[in-house]
């Protein structure tokens, strides 16, 4: 296990911060620019390239997680991973840029670049579980905040990239992934935490709920990318827009310094996509760009996110990171897929962008609220414990209810809350609704006579016993 001496230092440390920042810009360059993904006229598929390098990244993680299970860290060592996937990223972004854009596309019927998207696909999936397995176990309280470093930083090479001619551009790309296997390197010398004592009961975490929210947000997200975008006077303008946003965000979360960055995390996604998506109906075409920024911003924190909490919840619950980070990483671009391929058959039929955006924001809204709220992430997190007995605790609770008129449910919810207990575990642990023991604490805090958690363990603790 890592310790702080051996922790990198000056520019080591710093290229193992943003290193997950290169992974993000090489996927950049490669769904957003026409790079490695040109849109020529007429291909041997089917479908658009982009919908065909989404189909290979679900399969690339659908294979990484065959390999975890195959334990192939194992059988060819660290080194024998990162080689793997340096061989496989370089190769497939070579190989996707030079026969994208020549006449190499529509041989034997589109072979090579199948090819050559698989090769990339896998590297790609490779490298960022790689960078997943790293998080889960980094002993700092400010994951989420360099995720947002690196992802901005991504937005500064992404411009970059995009401004390089052609041939220069496709060589930046291959070397992208590099950088990032060099960071990655880097990270592993940094403290690492010890495997947690009280872990998290599996059956107890949303897992289904999580992965039906998170392949609906996704499929939102794709369907944006098709109908909803594109229409800007420039693309540039949208994608600066997003990085400012997400600037201003990664500026916050360093000045504020949450303690609970997930939290932190989930709560700008869906406002963040929705207020796109409004934005994008109401703005005359000259500042759609602005709305598109937005939503940007609002996938971006939603990959983020992502990221964080799957490596955290297999953490804690002692799954294998490849598992849980692999199969939400599935779960993501499956998504994105389904929502690129209605998204490009509803700007073929021409279909109303205001029908879209509000089907949409409704499809945000459910994903939001019925499917995973912030009370669902709780649970995320929540250890399961038997409440212990305090007596002196208990007979302070009694007293206080009998002198406040407390009710035999409310001196119930009392001796959860002076036990440090939230609403939703509340309700969980009585098994009522989580507005009715919202309303049992606001009761609480009414008849005792104070307005927040604190000011009720004040007054619990003052409590004398005659």
């Amino acid at each position: 296990m890592a310790n702080a001496s051996s922790e990198p230092k000056g520019g080591g440390k710093l290229l193992s911060f943003v290193g997950l920042g290169f992974w993000q810009t090489w996927w950049m360059v490669a769904m957003c620019t026409d790079v490695l993904l040109p849109n020529p006229a007429s291909t041997p598929f089917h479908l658009s390239l982009s919908a065909l390098l989404l189909i290979a990244s679900c399969l690339g993680y659908a294979v990484v997680v065959l390999l975890g299970r195959l334990d192939l860290k194992g059988r060819i060592g660290f080194g024998g991973v990162q080689a793997l996937t340096g061989v496989l990223s370089v190769a497939g972004s070579v190989g996707m840029g030079v026969v994208a854009h020549t006449g190499l596309l529509t041989v034997g019927g589109g072979a090579l670049f199948v090819i050559a998207v698989a090769a990339f696909s896998l590297g790609n999936a490779l490298l960022l579980v790689s960078w997943g397995t790293l998080w889960s176990t980094l002993a700092t309280g400010y994951v989420g905040r360099l995720l947002c470093v690196s992802y901005t930083a991504a937005f500064v090479l992404f411009f970059f990239v995009r401004a390089l001619p052609l041939s220069a551009a496709i060589a930046a790309s291959a070397l992208l992934p590099l950088a990032s296997l060099v960071g990655y390197s880097f990270a592993q010398r940094a403290p690492r935490r010890a495997p947690v004592h009280q872990h998290a009961t599996w059956d107890a975490v949303p897992v289904a709920k999580a992965l039906v929210a998170l392949f609906v947000a996704n499929a939102v997200w794709g369907v944006s990318q098709k109908v909803l975008t594109g229409t800007s006077a420039s693309v540039d303008l949208a994608f600066a827009f997003g990085g400012l946003c997400l600037l201003a965000f990664t500026a916050y979360l360093f000045v504020a310094a949450p303690t609970d960055e997930p939290t932190a995390l989930y709560r700008p996604i869906l406002p963040a996509l929705a207020c796109g998506f409004a934005l994008v109906f109401v703005l005359p075409p000259e500042d759609l760009f602005l709305g598109e920024g937005i939503m940007i911003f609002g996938g971006y924190s939603l990959d983020m996110f992502i990221m964080l909490v799957s490596s955290d919840v297999a953490f804690r619950a002692r799954k294998p990171v490849v598992l849980v980070f692999g199969t939400a990483l599935f779960v993501a671009r499956a998504g994105s897929l389904l929502g690129t391929l209605a998204g490009e058959a509803l700007a073929n039929m021409q279909a109303s962008t205001v029908g879209v955006a509000f089907a949409c924001i409704a499809c945000l809204v459910v994903a939001g609220t019925l499917l995973f709220s912030s009370s669902e992430l709780d649970r995320m997190y929540r250890v399961h414990v038997e409440p212990s007995a305090d007596s002196l605790y208990e007979e302070k609770c009694a007293a206080i209810a009998a002198a406040c008129g407390l009710t035999a449910r409310e001196l119930e919810v009392l001796g959860l809350l002076a036990r440090g207990r939230s609403a939703p575990f509340i309700a969980d642990e009585l098994c009522i609704a989580l507005g009715t023991a919202k309303n049992h604490v606001s009761s609480i805090y009414r008849k005792v006579g104070v307005r927040d958690r604190q000011s009720l363990h004040n007054m619990i603790e003052r409590e004398s016993l005659r």
